[in-house]
């Protein structure tokens, strides 16, 4: 099944929200089906590997990006928090529904579990 994005829906108009044919999302959507959000899957797997390998009480993360401005730097108390505004990020943007940000985390999850299981406990 094929799941249009944001910009599409937004533009042709759907669910009673009338069309906006000049809408556009702050970026370009990559040029695949919406669902599930390969983002959102992304950073919950890393995040759940990192809590698996490190545990959830370490400290504070840092997380620091270079974008066309200024380097920038986010702290966060978790690796989840991480993923969760990472994730976020394709929603508030509009290149993603929530549906496809919900389950890109709930495979994320399931990816990082089933690899932790698989790896021996003396080598993490």
């Amino acid at each position: 099944m094929a799941w249009w994005r944001p910009v599409t829906a937004l533009n042709l108009g759907s669910a009673g929200v009338p069309a906006d044919a000049h809408w556009r999302s702050l970026f370009g959507t990559p040029p695949h089906p919406d669902y599930p959000s390969g983002h959102a899957a992304d950073c919950a797997t890393g995040a759940h590997l990192l809590e698996g390998v490190f545990g959830s009480s370490h400290g504070t993360v840092a997380y620091s990006a270079v974008d066309l401005w200024a380097p920038t730097t986010r702290r966060f108390l978790t690796f989840a928090a991480v993923a969760g505004e990472c994730a976020e990020s394709r929603v508030w943007a509009g290149a993603h529904f929530r549906a496809a940000h919900e389950e890109g985390r709930r495979l994320g999850a399931v990816v990082a579990r089933r690899t932790l299981e698989s790896v021996p406990p003396l080598a993490r």
